[in-house]
């Protein structure tokens, strides 16, 4: 399409299905939306909402002046009808306007884009329904059999213990006694969790998706550690910030630092603590470290705190955490 229309980025720009007033980047393509931060890409908002509301498609003649994005001119908008979004092509602050032949084009492609999407998400609705039949089971097999079995092994133990006179023999299976007893709490922890993970609303459903839409796009998964009672504890405001936080850290890592190995970490108890790891290039030149600086005041607005390790060629480590109740 940027051969077509002779842009130099074309973005799909989606609605968050819950707020429906958060964009997100759905795609991206050409070096100049690439390097978009999640606040320029908030800009957008008022343009969106008014080609949506018009169903038509809109030529702008210089989105530096009309949203103050300085990296971006004239742009074509057209509406994903189907997806709760637009298809944007834009050319660099001071390029030449788009043609008239060009809104037509785009908006043909928006179609195709639209049909795509929708496709897409009836997939992923199939493959979510799989995993959550598949949960169920497991968290079934894990109640009924698992725990039951360590149960009666704890019970033999126990009654053994009062026929032990060795003491040191005694404390190693009282020991054992405790071990079967916190590893049975854990599995029922894990058998919540995934009880839990049903509910599309909840803070760690919400994290996981994030995880893998912009995940995604790199050659491997990234790796996940979540722990605590993240849906239970963590308040509604607090997650959040948690949320945009982890996925302005993910996109750092995808878009800017191109890294190919990515771990997260998302812990909750008297702190929420999320941490991004990744093996990038590194965080890169002040002009376009508008992101992290969105962290950090997430965290002072939680009275936490933001921390980003990073160095050329050395990767990137974000650590974001607020304080709980």
């Amino acid at each position: 399409m940027l051969e077509l229309t002779a842009a130099d980025c074309a973005l799909i720009l989606l609605f968050d299905d819950r707020t429906r007033d958060l964009l997100r980047v759905g795609a991206a393509d050409g070096s100049v939306g690439e390097l978009l931060s999640a606040e320029e890409v908030g800009a957008f908002a008022p343009l969106v909402e008014a080609v949506l509301a018009a169903e038509e498609p809109r030529q702008v003649e210089d989105l530096s002046a009309e949203l103050s994005c300085g990296a971006l001119g004239p742009a074509v908008v057209a509406p994903l009808r189907t997806a709760g979004g637009v298809l944007l092509a834009a050319k660099e602050k001071g390029g030449r306007s788009f043609p008239a032949g060009t809104v037509p084009m785009l908006a043909s492609f928006a179609g195709q884009a639209a049909v795509a999407l929708e496709l897409a998400e009836k997939q992923r609705s199939q493959r979510l329904l799989a995993v959550l039949a598949d949960r169920d089971r497991i968290a079934q097999d894990m109640h009924d059999h698992v725990i039951q079995r360590l149960y009666a092994t704890g019970m033999g133990l126990q009654g053994t213990l009062r026929r032990i006179d060795d003491p040191e023999a005694r404390r190693r299976v009282h020991q054992a006694v405790e071990h079967l007893d916190r590893t049975v709490r854990e599995i029922r922890t894990s058998i919540f969790d995934l009880q839990a993970a049903e509910d599309s609303g909840s803070l760690r459903r919400r994290m996981l998706d994030a995880i893998a839409e912009i995940g995604g796009d790199t050659a491997r998964t990234p790796a996940v550690t979540m722990s605590g009672a993240i849906d239970t504890l963590v308040p509604d405001h607090l997650g959040e910030h948690a949320l945009a936080v982890l996925r302005e850290a993910l996109s750092n890592a995808v878009r800017h630092a191109r890294a190919t190995d990515i771990t997260v970490t998302v812990a909750a108890s008297d702190r929420l603590s999320v941490e991004v790891r990744d093996n990038g290039v590194g965080v890169g030149e002040p002009a376009h470290r508008s992101g992290l600086d969105n962290m950090a005041r997430r965290a002072e607005q939680g009275h936490g705190r933001c921390e980003v390790d990073s160095a050329p060629g050395m990767g990137t480590t974000v650590r974001w955490s607020v304080p709980l109740g």
